[in-house]
């Protein structure tokens, strides 16, 4: 019943790919793994483009301001 549940859920590519699978706890586990990977990498991305942030001489400081805010909040 669950694996029906997963499988309603999944993109055409997804599900040929884990359909050959019978166990549902498998496949969660398999699926788990596979977007917690890709969203600590997310996470790594925004924190290298916070600590990489370079105010500018030339630019208004008021503008970088707000540019670095919005790394903060998105």
């Amino acid at each position: 019943m669950y694996r029906g549940y997963i499988f309603n859920v999944l993109s055409d590519q997804l599900y040929d790919l884990y359909i050959v699978e019978l166990s549902t706890k498998v496949i969660w586990n398999a699926l788990e793994f596979k977007y917690q990977v890709e969203e600590e990498g997310t996470k790594k991305f925004l924190i290298s483009k916070y600590f990489d942030y370079k105010f500018m001489d030339d630019k208004p400081i008021l503008t970088q301001c707000m540019s670095y805010r919005s790394l903060l909040i998105n």
